[in-house]
């Protein structure tokens, strides 16, 4: 079920082998690396003598919301980088692929991943997937998402009721 490759050919002529998603728990798991921050806990002091303050997690702390956003956004890249690399067998970049893109005159040297599969990463995202329509190529063998055939759309739109009773709806061709 996931070893399911499929050519895909992008825009450019080029052709990678794609296949779905790895399973949820496998992306949970890999999400799981970078932890949530808690929440600081705040006091809230009880106004009758003899009253036990209320310790409660302060979940509107701006310093806590900041941090949070921040993990959950690197949670979603890191689940987002390994789902390319397990489902996409990217070629190797050629040698002097940043300069014939013109990355180099925008990026810093350190904007750009380290490691192989980085340079593949940075490789796919910059240069292969530089049109909708090839990003959405791919996703639809890695979501594992079909467009409906001219046949299914026929039959959905024949299952249609009219408004005259006892009279099916003819399909329309336009």
């Amino acid at each position: 079920m996931h070893d399911e490759w499929q050519d895909v050919e992008l825009s450019t002529g080029v052709v990678l082998r794609v296949r779905p998603m790895p399973p949820l728990r496998l992306r949970t798991k890999i999400g799981a690396r970078i932890p949530l921050p808690l929440p600081p806990r705040k006091e809230i002091p009880v106004e009758i003598p003899g009253g036990v303050p209320v310790v409660l997690w302060d979940v509107d702390d701006i310093e806590f919301l900041r941090a949070y956003a921040e993990a959950e956004e690197q949670r979603a890249q890191m689940i987002s980088d390994f789902t390319w690399v397990w489902s996409v067998d990217i070629p190797d970049p050629p040698r002097e692929w940043r300069k014939k893109a013109g990355l180099e005159q925008w990026l810093e040297p350190d904007e750009f991943r380290k490691g192989e599969d980085g340079q593949k990463l940075d490789y796919l995202y910059y240069v292969l997937l530089d049109r909708t329509i090839d990003n959405n190529a791919m996703s639809r063998v890695v979501l594992r998402a079909e467009e409906p055939t001219e046949a299914e759309i026929g039959a959905a739109q024949e299952s249609f009721r009219s408004d005259v009773p006892g009279e099916a709806t003819p399909p329309t061709t336009d």
